[in-house]
């Protein structure tokens, strides 16, 4: 399917000469190994141009606290820093690998890391529809920022398992579920304000936590790549409560 999406030309969010290894933005975004969304299973209307650019600023808000979560941590699953590629972004996946766009025929699934060509597409309007979908409000800024978050440190982890060649390696729901556990131990120390509350702690977590419920695939028919909302909440729990090194170690309960 040809895409005729509109590119923000132009767009930049970090200097080039403080960018840290893993992170390039260009207009556009694509990932081969999909987050959950498939599950968007309508072509929905676009979202108006305001929504579209709030929803891309969120994005590489989260991505960036991302890549800084992940700056001092490379060595601890046996990467090496110095040799971290630069993560191309799209926010369309018109430039993104042929390979991967057949699996996401309409734009509603554009929320991925592409495996064949290792990029990641974050579609404003999937994004903004998957919000919706889970009985979320993708224009308040605490919903569109926790979403956002759990989305980039989701797909993040996918860029990471192809540079540790987990990949080829074991299951896509075993990398799924790494990469919901990878999500939980990054929000455990980036998914607040730095003088929360215990009350803001306990609500943040909270709202992570029915997030990763709303986004788990019920089947039970061995069809589903993504876990149950349980094992995808499970996952997440230990991330969240054990750190980074339980998610690498093993992927746990399973």
């Amino acid at each position: 399917m040809i895409k005729n999406m509109h590119k923000e030309s132009g767009f930049e969010a970090i200097p080039r000469n403080t960018r840290k290894p893993g992170l390039l933005l260009r207009a556009g975004l694509g990932i081969g190994s999909l987050l959950t969304v498939a599950a968007c299973e309508n072509e929905a209307e676009q979202i108006s141009s305001a929504n579209r650019t709030e929803v891309i600023n969120y994005s590489v808000n989260a991505i960036t606290r991302t890549v800084d979560f992940w700056d001092h941590k490379y060595g601890d699953i046996g990467l090496d820093r110095n040799t971290i590629p630069n993560l191309t972004l799209e926010f369309d996946d018109d430039t993104s690998s042929a390979l991967c766009d057949i699996f996401t025929p309409d734009e509603e699934g554009e929320i991925f890391f592409c495996n064949v060509d290792g990029e990641m597409v974050l579609n404003p309007t999937a994004i903004y529809r998957l919000i919706e979908k889970i009985g979320l409000d993708p224009e308040n800024p605490t919903h569109l920022s926790a979403v956002t978050d759990v989305i980039a440190g989701h797909e993040f982890t996918h860029f990471l398992q192809k540079l540790r060649g987990d990949d080829q390696k074991v299951d896509v729901l075993t990398l799924e579920l790494q990469a919901d556990c990878a999500a939980g131990a990054q929000l455990a120390e980036t998914g607040f304000a730095v003088n929360a509350s215990i009350e803001e702690l306990a609500r943040s977590r909270e709202l992570y936590e029915g997030i990763m419920l709303s986004l788990g695939d019920p089947r039970s028919d061995g069809k589903r790549t993504h876990g149950s909302p349980e094992e995808r909440l499970g996952q997440f729990t230990i991330g969240y409560d054990t750190g980074i090194g339980s998610c690498f170690s093993v992927v746990l309960g399973r």
